[in-house]
């Protein structure tokens, strides 16, 4: 998301005290964050299960706190299907106006409209590794690192200018806030 120029991204998590990998991968984004100079601000991450419902209902959490955000990623393919239909409801578009990164690449990540971009874990080597471990056992690492690859599809797009819910959420860059628009627009006669 950040190589593709984005800088308002919220993430739409698993608790990560119910699955630790959880808090590994909120740690990830935001050091990587910190390391291209931006910050992941605690209003920007939604806590939830992983579920379809659970990315939906987070979504509309981020609606609900009015951010300017250009980009979410979720931490299933589950989770961000069900925040496209939210951004779908709220009358945006996916990716015009909000990128969507998944991570698993699961069947799902094929099947939603438009398709999502998403982490790919290593299964098979993560599979292989952890019969390894279990054949090497009491001698077992702290911790393993197996990469993951990106699978581009149709969810992302390149942030190039202001999309609407920056334009509209963004106060402090002298962009009116929600309530102003809705002021002007009840007060201008119009229906």
């Amino acid at each position: 998301l950040m190589r593709l120029g984005h800088k308002n991204i919220a993430l739409i998590s698993a608790k990560p005290q119910t699955i630790s990998s959880g808090f590994q991968r909120i740690m990830g984004c935001r050091k990587a964050m910190e390391d291209a100079g931006l910050v992941l601000p605690d209003s920007h991450i939604v806590y939830s299960g992983s579920s379809f419902q659970d990315g939906y209902q987070g979504m509309n959490q981020l609606f609900d706190r009015e951010l300017p955000i250009s980009a979410v990623f979720t931490f299933s393919d589950d989770m961000a299907a069900g925040a496209l239909i939210s951004i779908q409801e709220h009358g945006y578009s996916v990716p015009d106006d909000i990128s969507v990164l998944a991570f698993d690449n699961c069947t799902v990540s094929e099947e939603t409209r438009p398709k999502l971009t998403s982490l790919s874990q290593p299964i098979d080597l993560i599979a292989a590794r952890s019969l390894e471990l279990l054949c090497d056992y009491p001698e077992m690492p702290e911790s393993i690192t197996l990469r993951h690859s990106l699978v581009e599809r149709d969810s992302c797009a390149a942030h190039t200018a202001p999309n609407r819910l920056e334009v509209l959420y963004e106060s402090s860059a002298g962009y009116p806030s929600i309530s102003d628009a809705h002021r002007r627009s009840a007060g201008s006669g119009t229906d």
